[in-house]
């Protein structure tokens, strides 16, 4: 109770910070609101881990958006609030953006916090309710599993097949398309996927107290050859997106069925190895000519940041800027206008079907799309969004209040799911979808992957059978 009632009131000092940000970059200011972040986080991980498979769990759902959501909306101004930036420089590309609007960055800060708080406080008030862990286990059997199987090998081969090979060979930074079809197949292939995961992890999470891990490895091997596969496809073109997608789905995966603790001390290296790996990906993709060696160089040479390796994330920070500059003084809040598409491309055909009666303007088709066109007048390439701006742009801030709090809620919910002996396909599947898709969530919708999960739960309706006893 006593951990609950200081991240209210953190919650009530974040809401005040609002009121007496200065309306220039006060250094001091903005080291309070970043040390204020910090301590709602330390806060909220006092409060005691009841459920036994949870304790010493580093990599739950919780942790990963935190670090995402404290990368993205903090580390730019963390980095001038201690001197290692000296100045704002807006005369290159990327400044001009981070730096946006100097008159409303203390503020953006102070919503960030509150965005943070009122997070921790829907989880916190999940954690103590402790009620999904007593549901009866539901039994599923697979039914026609095999089919799936063969839905993914072809799908995988017309994938290849169809492929624009430049594209396929480091293409995707250099603005080549995959094409048409390909696009397409693609799209089928993460739902497909991701059920069959789903499907194969119910099965031997029923079971792996009595397993090895060779045979825990021999019973998922269809999913690990696919999501093999489709990783190193998508890191071939030089699109990280994706092939994060696939690898984190299964690393919960394996770690949902074992219940292993990840050692603390493997968490920083391991994490440090895919950031690098990530960042030179990202070196490669985007500057013509560049090698692996050099990039590692660039990274090794940058000392204007605490964090290289997740500096390219960190730049997300301009969008909430963005759109509290203009919204709702010039452009009023938009009632879920941007989401509309999100929620449309869960139905089979919506897009096509919607679109015939609803006819929206590409600004406000997305939120990237709003960020995007007010920042430079009009779509030339997108500066993204992020979880704070996608809200915001919809329902101000009593949108994040509310919704951040609910999306707390949903994630403690996510893990007790996760990691107790009381679940379904479904929830797995559940689990497994925003577990993957942290990341993209926070720099961009809170509805990131609500199109490919309705499918991925329709794919487990069809392939798997209840039984009643």
């Amino acid at each position: 109770m006593q951990v609950i009632i200081i991240q209210l009131l953190l919650f009530g000092i974040s809401w005040y910070s609002l009121f007496i940000a200065p309306s220039y970059l006060d250094r001091p200011f903005m080291l309070y609101c970043c040390v204020l972040a910090f301590i709602s986080v330390i806060n909220a991980y006092r409060q005691k881990e009841t459920l036994n498979s949870l304790k010493g769990q580093y990599f739950r759902h919780s942790s990963l958006f935190l670090i995402a959501y404290l990368v993205v909306h903090y580390q730019y101004f963390f980095d001038y609030a201690i001197g290692l930036i000296d100045s704002p420089d807006a005369s290159t590309t990327i400044g001009k953006y981070v730096w946006y609007n100097e008159r409303i960055i203390t503020r953006c800060l102070a919503v960030s916090n509150i965005g943070i708080n009122a997070f921790l406080i829907g989880y916190l008030y999940k954690k103590r309710q402790m009620v999904w862990v007593h549901i009866r286990y539901s039994n599923y059997i697979p039914k026609n599993i095999r089919l799936l199987t063969v839905l993914n090998t072809i799908l995988i081969i017309l994938y290849v097949l169809t492929i624009d090979k430049e594209y396929l060979m480091g293409g995707y930074g250099k603005h080549i398309e995959m094409g048409e079809t390909a696009t397409r197949i693609g799209g089928y292939l993460i739902p497909t996927i991701c059920s069959q995961l789903a499907i194969q992890t119910y099965q031997v999470k029923k079971i792996a107290h009595k397993l090895s891990f060779i045979e825990i490895i021999k019973r998922l091997k269809e999913s690990i050859f696919f999501v093999f596969i489709m990783s190193v496809l998508i890191l071939m073109s030089g699109r990280r997106t994706d092939a994060v997608f696939f690898m984190s789905m299964f690393f919960l995966a394996y770690i949902t069925i074992t219940k292993k603790l990840i050692r603390l001390k493997y968490v920083v290296p391991g994490i440090i190895a895919l950031s690098v790996l990530m960042f030179v990906i990202a070196r490669v993709r985007t500057d013509a000519g560049v090698e692996s060696r050099e990039a590692i160089e660039m990274l090794s040479g940058n000392n204007t940041t605490i964090s290289p390796l997740t500096q390219e994330l960190a730049f997300n920070c301009s969008s909430l800027q963005i759109v509290m500059t203009d919204i709702p003084d010039k452009i009023p809040y938009l009632y879920g206008l941007t989401w509309i598409g999100s929620f449309v491309s869960a139905i089979p055909a919506g897009p096509s079907l919607i679109g015939g009666f609803i006819s929206i303007p590409i600004i406000y088709q997305k939120s990237d799309n709003l960020v995007t066109i007010l920042a430079l007048g009009d779509y030339i390439w997108g500066l993204g969004t992020s979880i704070l701006a996608d809200i915001y742009v919809n329902f101000g801030l009593s949108g994040i209040v509310i919704l951040m709090f609910m999306f707390g809620y949903v994630i403690r919910i996510l893990e007790e799911v996760s990691f107790c002996d009381s679940t379904n396909p479904y929830f797995i599947a559940l689990s497994l979808a925003v577990y993957s898709s942290l990341i993209y969530m926070v720099r961009g919708s809170i509805w990131y992957s609500i199109g490919p999960l309705a499918y991925v739960l329709l794919l487990i309706a069809l392939f798997t059978r209840k039984i009643v006893k």
